[in-house]
C-alpha cells in the first residue's frame, strides 16, 4: 500500500513539473467551510428581541414625546434633532446597534422626501403604523410571541410571530457577544 501511495506521489510530482510555465484554466476557489453556529446562538438572538420589545412596551408612552415631525409648513417635514434624540432613547434599550440607528435615519429621511409631494392633510408615507410593531392595531405581546431565529456567523434573521399567520422579520447581528438588533425587515411602504 505504501508503494501505490509513493507512486501516486511521484507521478503527480513529475506531471506537475511538465506544466511548469503553461497556463492553466482559473482554479476554483474553495468554498469556505460553513459557520457552524450554536442553539445559543439562536435562544439568545430571539432573547434580545424580546429584551427589546419589552423594553419598547415600557417605553413607548416616553417615546411619543419626541415629535419627529414639523407640520408648520404647507408639508410635513423632518425635525433631524428630534429624530436623532428618539433614536438615542431606542438605543438605551441596550439591544440596538448604529447599524439599527443609521437604517432607521435613512428610512425616515426618504419618508421626509416623500412628504414633499404629500398634502399635508393626509396620512404620510410611513407613518400610517408603529415602525417597531409593523403593524397599526394591537397583535399581542410581542415580548413574548414567538421567534424562529436563522444565524449564520454573527447574523442573524428572526421573524416574530404576533399571532397566527402573521410574521414580522427582523436582522440582528452579534457584537462583542452580544446580539443586537440591526433592522426591522418592515417598510411601511416607503421604499428605501
Amino acid at each position: 500500500m505504501r508503494t501505490v501511495c509513493l507512486l501516486a506521489v511521484f507521478a503527480f510530482a513529475l506531471t506537475a513539473c511538465g506544466d511548469a510555465g503553461k497556463s492553466s484554466a482559473p482554479v476554483a476557489e474553495k468554498t469556505p467551510a460553513p459557520v457552524v453556529t450554536t442553539t445559543a446562538d439562536s435562544t439568545a438572538a430571539a432573547a434580545a428581541l424580546h429584551r427589546f420589545f419589552a423594553w419598547y412596551n415600557t417605553n413607548q408612552e416616553a417615546l411619543g414625546k419626541f415629535d419627529i415631525t414639523n407640520d408648520t409648513g404647507k408639508h410635513l417635514q423632518l425635525n433631524e434633532k428630534a429624530l436623532a434624540q428618539y433614536l438615542a432613547e431606542l438605543k438605551k434599550s441596550g439591544v440596538v446597534s448604529d447599524e439599527f440607528v443609521a437604517d432607521e435615519t435613512k428610512f425616515y429621511q426618504t419618508c421626509a422626501k416623500l412628504w414633499q409631494t404629500e398634502n399635508i392633510d393626509d396620512v404620510p408615507s410611513g407613518m400610517g403604523q408603529d415602525r417597531m410593531y409593523c403593524a397599526q392595531d394591537y397583535m399581542g405581546d410581542y415580548a413574548l410571541a414567538p421567534v424562529k431565529v436563522t444565524v449564520s456567523g454573527d447574523r442573524a434573521l428572526a421573524s416574530l410571530m404576533p399571532v397566527e399567520d402573521i410574521k414580522i422579520n427582523f436582522d440582528l447581528k452579534k457584537e462583542n457577544g452580544q446580539w443586537l438588533l440591526a433592522k426591522i425587515k418592515c417598510d411601511c411602504g416607503v421604499a428605501y
